[in-house]
């Protein structure tokens, strides 16, 4: 069976074509597409269920709304409780049917007509169907307020633009979303402003997870801002979460532990694990320690040199590849970060290739511009800011700031694979900077919500962080960093974003996709620096866990 949604032609989106966007290759959008098949089966469940199943976090969530999340423990959560229109593969980002069994899309690509599944229903019970697909994007369209916050709904902004009204002055002025309609039960369909290459990848997301409308009307989605923190009055997210998904909530004990139970009208293939637990444990040696004691059964992202002696001890170590860019940013906004010839000093300054051999497991490669290698757009013939210390002082000279002070900000309370110690990588980079005569004044900030919210307010002249690839296209990661995003940019480069989401031929596409990060190096808006696998441990006799590149992952499929 074929899946796709641009051309006349159809092809089984494989992992080539899926960091392609999923597109397939054509000049224009052409006539309808469509394509029918199957969800892709899981691993069969084993004969004895796991009573239950507890997993390490590094963070808590502050909600479990999917249209209010951006960070990775939460969507693994997500990952459980939703599900979107269409998904991904197991193991894979090549998109596949979810609760669409089929889509077609108009001769002008900008209507979209998804065939939906029957007998679905939500965890309240409600019929899943057109009525409560069309509730969703809806609800996302008319947010209001402090809901168009871009740090709330970065989401929505990155793949739909604006909304109904422009609440606030940072709001993105158009949209590209028009309407949506229910025709009938099983078939609802999705209207865009303008033709959009990105959406069918995006709408796999589970930032895209559909929720019961019955759920949102009666427990309310509105949240509160206050200072760098946000509330949330509406306790649909916090008390009572509801999807399609293989788990469906239980209990949430803030400071100790969210609890899924299985789904036992699940449509699907059902789980094994009948009380799937989620427990945060910040500390990354103390998550090793939670698994060696038998506290947790497995985790995410464990430290580099922890991977090889955790497999020598006979656990499960399963390595996703590394789709992420971590970098350090420039806030461009502010003396002596606003000179472009500082920020290139800086890029120049900071030994990076030292440090990924230093901090970062075998497999992680240097990066040398904001997209990860297995993207088409990706420059190959893009040279990244060499290590140049005289350089780097020279530059600084010129630029009138030969000896600057700059605050640089690291997040505590957290870890990634694009900085699994990020306090490891300030001090190696304070080093490097300090040679070059820059005085570095570290802050550290918490993780959650003051360093996110800090960084999306500008407040952070130099900072750690990075970007893990939400879905198979470039625009996820361009677009949410340049066109909403607090870098640098141009006007050019916008435009230029802009014109790479709508165009569908793939060898054109990834032609301006390579001119643009091209154009964004030279801007320095930060330097990329290592694109890293994450590795997750189990105990012993852990079975069915299937890896995905973009994280996005059940654990329906675990068994013993």
């Amino acid at each position: 069976m074929t899946f796709s949604h641009f051309g006349r032609r159809t092809t089984t989106i494989g992992i080539a074509a899926m960091l392609a966007g999923a597109l397939v290759a054509c000049d224009k959008p052409a006539g309808p597409s469509a394509s029918t098949a199957a969800a892709p089966a899981a691993p069969a469940a084993a004969d004895k269920s796991i009573p239950t199943f507890v997993f390490g976090l590094a963070n808590e969530p502050r909600t479990l709304d999917p249209a209010y999340v951006y960070d990775g423990d939460t969507l693994r959560i997500l990952d459980q409780i939703y599900e979107t229109l269409v998904q991904l593969k197991p193991g894979t980002a090549e998109v596949v049917p979810g609760l669409a069994s089929a889509h077609t899309v108009s001769e002008d690509g900008k209507t979209y007509r998804f065939t939906l599944r029957d007998g679905v229903t939500f965890h309240d019970g409600t019929p899943f169907n057109a009525a409560a697909v069309c509730f969703n994007f809806d609800r996302l369209y008319n947010f209001k307020d402090v809901q168009q916050t871009l740090s709330l709904s970065t989401f929505w902004q990155n793949v739909f633009g604006g909304f109904a009204t422009q609440d606030l002055p940072s709001s993105p002025k158009s949209s590209l979303y028009a309407s949506c309609e229910a025709s009938d039960d099983h078939t609802a369909v999705l209207n865009l402003t303008k033709p959009s290459s990105a959406l069918i990848p995006a709408l796999a997301s589970r930032y895209f997870g559909i929720v019961s409308p019955a759920a949102i009307k009666e427990y309310g989605d509105s949240v509160e801002i206050s200072g760098a923190s946000f509330s949330f009055p509406g306790k649909f997210g916090t008390e009572h979460p509801t999807g399609t998904g293989a788990f469906k909530f239980d209990k949430w004990q803030r400071g100790d532990k969210l609890v899924l139970a299985r789904n036992d009208t699940y449509w699907g293939n059902k789980a094994s694990i009948q009380s799937l637990i989620f427990k945060a444990i910040p500390d990354g040696p103390a998550r090793r320690q939670a698994l060696e004691s038998g506290e947790i059964d497995g985790y995410d992202a464990a430290a580099p040199q922890d991977v090889e002696a955790l497999r020598g001890e006979g656990y499960l170590v399963v390595e996703r590849p590394g789709y992420n860019v971590g970098y350090v940013g420039f806030q461009n906004k502010t003396p002596p970060m606003d000179n472009v010839k500082v920020r290139q000093a800086l890029s120049h300054a900071l030994n990076r290739e030292a440090l990924v051999r230093s901090q970062y497991p075998a497999g992680a490669k240097l990066a040398t511009q904001f997209l990860t290698t297995h993207v088409p757009g990706f420059n190959p013939d893009l040279k990244s800011y060499s290590y140049d210390p005289e350089l780097a002082r020279k530059m600084l000279a010129e630029a009138g700031h030969p000896n600057p002070t700059i605050e640089f900000w690291y997040p505590t309370g957290v870890s990634r694979a694009y900085m699994p110690d990020p306090k490891a990588i300030m001090e190696a980079y304070k080093a490097d900077l300090e040679k070059v005569g820059v005085n570095v004044v570290v802050k550290a900030v918490p993780w959650t919500p003051e360093y996110v919210a800090g960084l999306q307010q500008g407040k952070a002249p130099m900072y750690i962080v990075g970007r893990l690839g939400t879905y198979a296209d470039a625009s996820d990661f361009l677009d949410s960093l340049f066109i909403n995003g607090r870098m640098a940019t141009s006007p050019e480069i916008i435009a230029g974003l802009a014109a790479a989401r709508t165009e569908v031929n793939l060898e054109k596409r990834a032609e301006q996709y390579q001119k643009i990060s091209a154009e964004i190096m030279a801007l320095a808006p930060g330097v990329p620096f290592v694109s890293a696998p994450t590795h997750l441990v189990f105990k012993a006799g852990t079975k069915g866990f299937v890896a995905s590149p973009i994280a996005q992952e059940s654990m329906a499929s675990v068994h013993h």
